[in-house]
């Protein structure tokens, strides 16, 4: 029966000492004590968070550092009990009626994976609203789901050898392929809420953070996948390459640089209109332009720094 189920919430964590109390008192608000689990896994915290997780006896506590966070999440399942394995990032807190919605979409066994895009604080800012405003509003069949609100049945990701622990960063894209590719279903439902504390709330913050998280997207050539972000990266870069190409020729032909120019609005224009259409949300279009041209200026970096990187000229250097 799917109410005896139990959850194992594993939980990632880095000198997070600002919101892991919260994040673990909204689990404790609404997990089943006689039988679920929190599993606080420690990527080498230097702040007080160890203390704070201590506070709480029937924590459990696995401290390995200078692992990956796709390494860290597999360390906690191997500890697991769990039937269903909740993947929580400490800077979210889960909201009442997260782990019975959670249930009632495992009634379906076709089902290997749900959870939701998540919420943010109400008094955020302009960028953390435009950013995260792509949630879907019912439930939706979808390739992936972030790591912050994932929960997997234990069968589905032994099946599937859990998370690549080699990636660097997009494991939950990675992972849910492989959930799709193995035959079953993702489904994001907006009623498995959580809210997202720690977004990039500045320009230079958001830089930082696609960056990072640019750091694996080479790792997905060859894999037999089409990847969207990769490919508009690169359509990007080709387009800005023929900007830069244009300008001098601009002193003896202005149209060269017209058609960059025009060749540059119209694919930041057909990212924003895509993601307008799929969410069902146009509110951010003009924010999300500016959002998205930071989003590709970002990845070209990280991709010409991974390039000149593998060549042997500089040596690679963390972002996180």
């Amino acid at each position: 029966m799917m109410e005896k189920q139990r959850f194992s919430f594993i939980i990632p964590v880095l000198n997070g000492e600002k919101y892991i109390r919260q994040c673990l008192e909204s689990i404790l608000l609404e997990m089943d004590r006689t039988c679920d689990e929190i599993i606080v896994v420690d990527n080498g915290s230097s702040d007080s968070t160890i203390m704070i997780v201590n506070e709480y006896p029937n924590v459990k506590i696995l401290q390995l550092p200078t692992i990956t966070i796709a390494a860290m999440r597999n360390a906690g399942v191997k500890s697991a009990v769990g039937d269903c394995f909740a993947f929580i990032d400490s800077d979210c807190t889960i909201s009442p009626g997260w782990r019975q919605s959670a249930l009632d979409v495992f009634k379906d066994d076709m089902v290997g994976a749900t959870g939701s895009h998540y919420e943010i604080p109400d008094n955020s800012n302009w960028i953390v609203k435009a950013w995260s405003s792509n949630r879907n509003k019912s439930k939706t069949i979808v390739k992936w789901i972030n790591t912050c609100n994932l929960v997997i049945r234990r069968s589905v990701f032994e099946r599937i050898g859990g998370f690549n622990d080699k990636l660097t960063t997009d494991e939950d894209y990675d992972i849910g392929l492989r959930i799709c590719e193995s035959g079953f279903l993702m489904i994001e439902d907006p009623l498995i809420k959580i809210v997202h504390y720690k977004n990039p709330d500045s320009i230079s913050k958001f830089y930082r953070r696609e960056r990072w998280y640019a750091t694996s997207m080479l790792s997905t050539i060859g894999r037999k996948r089409f990847d969207r972000p990769l490919v508009m990266t690169l359509l990007f870069m080709v387009l800005l390459l023929a900007f830069a190409i244009s300008i001098p020729i601009s002193c003896y032909d202005l149209k060269y640089l017209f058609v960059s120019i025009v060749l540059m609005i119209g694919l930041l224009a057909a990212t924003v209109l895509n993601r307008a259409i799929k969410y069902h949300n146009i509110h951010y279009f003009f924010q999300l332009g500016y959002l998205f041209v930071i989003y590709y200026s970002a990845r070209t970096v990280t991709i010409l720094e991974e390039v000149i990187r593998k060549i042997g000229i500089i040596s690679p250097v963390s972002r996180k």
